[in-house]
């Protein structure tokens, strides 16, 4: 049996879920459990006996992780840290995250799925809905969930949480009965437990050397609450606990959190030196150290939990946030928690300072520490102090009770819901990096919407089009199968499926995406090895029975809205007038970057600028297009002669050009988009992308036909008209390339050196410096040089290549 436990929370939540997996462990003693944190929470594994931490490498396959997660890895509870934070803001690049993470979990047969999380997120939803357990089992939302949980569930097909079983939560009850009701519900012969932690032999060997000495009067006093140190206790009080600690002869230290230095910043010198660093990644001698202390004095964090589960004596100071939701209920603590009009706000603070927590006050505080002290066997026990907001308001009447309660519905819809749209509004804003762009786009649109309204007045009513669409052939050139998954995916998810179509996926291994796509009309044509992309795609055109073909590279996801799109397109475009010259040969379609990232789309307005604009071009004026994703009409492919299958790149623009040429036109649709996830999102593999271009140098420099050497003069002077070209598109787009000119200039003359120095490897490689003829002196000059090289003459072959360069200067450029 295959269990999946998604708990991406905090480390206390970790503590807690320690005693409700031991409970499914109990109850499926040959079960293999899979604990989800986090990452950085997988520090938990070092106490509890039996667990392991698999780490994932989420370049490789997600397949192949899956596979290796039960291969390596014997270990009853493992225990998988993923990368994804539920509660960060929204970037591009998340969405390539959650699609790897879904593929990787729907690589295992689950049995079943649990998310034990009340304030639901939308890892934890997506984790449990991906994994397709036979039972998946979560709580019902509530209004305390946690953002982007929409946008999350872009990248699954449903596009919504998906559970078997919900088991009802209250942000009243304790977050332990919420645990005990999910293990009745899923295991009701079992009995929740509190943690048992397990400190090896090694961790105390380390805690004994850290603390120095052995003392039974160890009092340990942890104030850090993270980075918002409102949710405190004041640290002058935690000092005035210390001072009177140590005149009764305790041995007072400090446990500072990783992420406490602004709250220990505030600190006495004095006290810095009793301050105990303990690594972030070393739990178990944490545990330790907690295991021996006479008493633990701690906020509402990890440490009261950690207390409570090793039976350490605790006060723990808690603020009234979540009421008494956290508060434990096992173990020897004693909670002292400020008791506010306002409580159970969800730490959605409507003023300035936390009143529940920082006025809560030291002479209870002390009590309480003075009688575990005296009398630590005590279980654990609530001291709740009513706090007023102000002096006048008195005590908590039924009229202020119900509108606290209004009130922080309110909030909760405001701060939760209000903020995850408002991430999403933001992430579609930082992806229009120019503003002018915009503006214009908007000018635009203004100006067509009002004629559209002007036209629609005063026009007769037309009879509405119905979208439709002829045979498609989908070819998918696939480097390796699970490549293909996301482009796969992505046409599934079409609003519009084609009423006759197919899916030719070309690639080695290509037939065992059969049974995992049964809802798509695959047709697999299986390579014995991978080839160039140009012959893959011929493969797939040699089984393609469609009347247009759409080929779509294993690095593209279409939009939602492809297919209908292209039937609104072929509804308004001559695509089947008898009269071949006005037949639209094949369409481009728009291709944004998938990621979003500064270098992504720095790539994208260098190479692929023409299919980047959101305004559809005159197609007279369209003499190329690309085909990372094109539609091409199965006629005119034949007719042109399909593609040059020895090309190593440039295919497409050679395709295009030829189809323009055989008497049809190409036009470019800006409501068709693709989302290339082409990874040049870092200066290095973009400058590398733009080197490779250059292979294809002996076909391009074809029509030269003959002997030249290696030009600098071409290479400046093509690098100059490169960007000149791109500018004046742009200029005719409102776009202004701005600050991005010089990165642009440097990747054209990247791919300018590249074809020049490809075109030498050429010559030298194929010997062709024999054969083809030498019309300048330059040319002459490096015939000479191949041959002086060729006969081992080296010093003489650069003597006459560097003069052939020289001459070179006074050439015309050619290239």
């Amino acid at each position: 049996m295959k269990i999946l436990v998604s708990k991406p929370d905090a480390l206390g939540d970790q503590i807690l879920a320690v005693g409700f997996v031991q409970a499914l462990r109990r109850q499926w003693p040959e079960a293999r459990i899979v604990w989800h944190v986090r990452a950085g929470m997988e520090t938990i594994a070092s106490v509890v006996e039996g667990a392991a931490v698999f780490r994932l490498n989420d370049r490789a396959a997600p397949a192949a992780e899956a596979a290796r997660l039960w291969a390596e890895t014997a270990a009853s509870i493992v225990i998988v840290p993923c990368a994804i934070n539920p509660f960060g803001n929204w970037e591009p690049s998340l969405v390539d995250h959650y699609a790897w993470w879904g593929e990787f979990l729907a690589g295992t047969a689950w049995d079943l799925a649990i998310a034990p999380v009340v304030n639901r997120t939308g890892l934890s939803d997506f984790t449990v809905t991906a994994s397709h357990a036979t039972r998946r089992v979560a709580f019902k939302t509530n209004v305390a969930c946690q953002p982007m949980i929409e946008a999350v569930f872009s990248n699954l097909p449903g596009k919504k949480p998906d559970f078997t079983d919900e088991i009802a939560s209250s942000l009243d009850g304790s977050e332990w009965s919420h645990y005990t009701a999910m293990l009745a519900a899923i295991a009701p012969s079992e009995t929740l437990r509190a943690p048992l932690l397990h400190v090896a032999p090694h961790a105390t060997a380390a805690a004994d050397n850290l603390l120095g000495t052995t003392t039974e009067r160890l009092v340990l006093l942890a104030p850090g609450v993270g980075e918002n140190t409102q949710r405190a206790w004041p640290i002058a009080e935690f000092i005035r606990a210390a001072a009177e600690l140590r005149a009764r002869d305790y041995d007072v230290r400090w446990i500072q959190g990783p992420h406490d230095a602004a709250y220990f910043a505030q600190m006495p010198e004095t006290e810095i030196r009793a301050r105990l660093a303990i690594e972030a990644n070393r739990f178990d001698v944490l545990a330790a150290v907690f295991r021996g202390a006479a008493l633990v004095l701690c906020n509402d964090t990890a440490y009261v939990h950690l207390a409570a589960s090793l039976d350490t004596p605790a006060v723990a100071i808690f603020g009234a946030g979540q009421k008494d939701r956290f508060v434990p209920r096992f173990g020897r603590v004693r909670v002292v928690q400020g008791d506010p009009v306002c409580r159970g706000c969800q730490w959605q603070c409507a003023f300035a300072r936390h009143v529940c927590i920082q006025d809560v006050p030291y002479a209870t505080v002390w009590s309480n520490v003075e009688a575990q002290l005296a009398h630590g066997e005590t279980a654990h026990e609530r001291c709740a102090l009513p706090l007023p907001l102000a002096p006048a308001m008195g005590q908590p009447s039924a009229e202020i009770e119900r509108v606290r309660d209004w009130y922080q519905q309110e909030l909760f819809r405001l701060r939760w819901d209000g903020w995850a749209r408002l991430q999403i509004i933001n992430d579609v804003l930082v992806r229009l990096q120019d503003r002018d762009q915009r503006l214009a786009e908007l000018a635009r649109e203004r100006d067509t919407l009002s004629a559209a309204l002007r036209e629609k007045e005063t026009a007769p009513a037309a009879p509405a089009v119905q979208p439709s669409l002829p045979k498609l052939s989908v070819i998918i050139p696939m480097g390796r199968p699970e490549r293909a998954d996301g482009t796969l995916q992505s046409l599934i998810r079409q609003t519009l499926r084609p009423p006759s179509w197919e899916v030719v996926v070309v690639g080695v291994g290509a037939s065992t995406l059969l049974p995992r796509y049964p809802e798509l009309p695959v047709v697999p044509v299986d390579l014995q090895a991978n080839v160039l992309p140009p012959r893959t795609r011929a493969e797939g055109v040699a089984r393609a029975t469609g009347e247009w073909y759409v080929f779509v590279d294993d690095d593209i996801q279409l939009a939602p809205d492809f297919f209908e799109m292209l039937a609104r397109a072929f509804a308004v475009t001559p695509t089947t007038s008898s009269a071949a010259h006005l037949q639209v040969g094949a369409i481009g379609v728009r291709l944004p970057g998938g990621r979003g990232t500064y270098f992504e789309r720095l790539t994208d307005i260098s190479n692929f600028w023409s299919q980047q604009s959101s305004i559809r071009a005159v197609p007279h004026t369209i003499w190329f297009l690309y085909s990372a994703t094109i539609v091409v009409r199965a006629e005119a492919y034949r007719r042109s002669g399909g593609f040059n299958v020895n090309l190593p790149n440039g295919e497409d623009v050679d395709l295009t050009q030829r189809i323009k040429a055989a008497g049809y036109i190409l036009a470019y649709e800006p409501s068709l988009v693709a989302y290339h996830f082409h990874g040049r999102d870092s200066m290095f593999r973009m400058w590398r992308y733009f080197w490779r271009n250059g292979n294809a140098a002996q076909y391009f420099f074809a029509q030269l036909g003959g002997v030249c050497c290696y030009s600098v003069r071409t290479v400046l002077k093509r690098t100059w008209g490169d960007l000149q070209m791109n500018r004046r598109f742009q200029k005719t787009q409102g776009v202004r390339l701005g600050s991005r000119v010089p990165w642009i200039l440097l990747n054209y003359l990247i791919v300018e050196s590249s074809l020049e120095w490809h075109y030498q490897e050429y010559l030298w490689q194929s010997k062709q410096f024999k054969e083809l003829p030498a019309r300048t002196a330059s040319d002459r000059r490096t015939a000479q040089a191949f041959t002086a090289l060729q006969q081992g003459r080296k010093l003489q072959a650069v003597g006459h290549y560097a003069l052939a360069m020289l001459q070179n200067v006074a050439d015309p450029v050619r290239r």
